[in-house]
């Protein structure tokens, strides 16, 4: 039980951290448009919205691609 719950608290942060990588990527790259080039809140939803949907399928992608694979031989040394 002791390691699901550490399990649960790292899965939390680890999602945590995602979204604040997220939130400031759309900060930085997204919300720009609106303040200089004065594009409407749609177009600005829009495209947050499109970024939102595709990089989950991107992510899903990976993540399934990924599972099928086998990680690299270690490098041996010259000891």
């Amino acid at each position: 039980m002791f390691l699901m719950s550490k399990k649960i608290i790292v899965g939390a942060l680890l999602g945590g951290l995602v979204l604040c990588f997220a939130v400031f990527g759309i900060i930085i790259g997204v919300l720009p448009n609106l303040n200089w080039w004065g594009y409407s809140w749609h177009y600005i939803g829009g495209q947050i919205g499109e970024l939102a949907i595709g990089w989950t399928l991107i992510g899903l992608v990976l993540a399934k691609v990924m599972s099928n694979t086998e990680p690299c031989p270690t490098p041996a040394t010259n000891d």
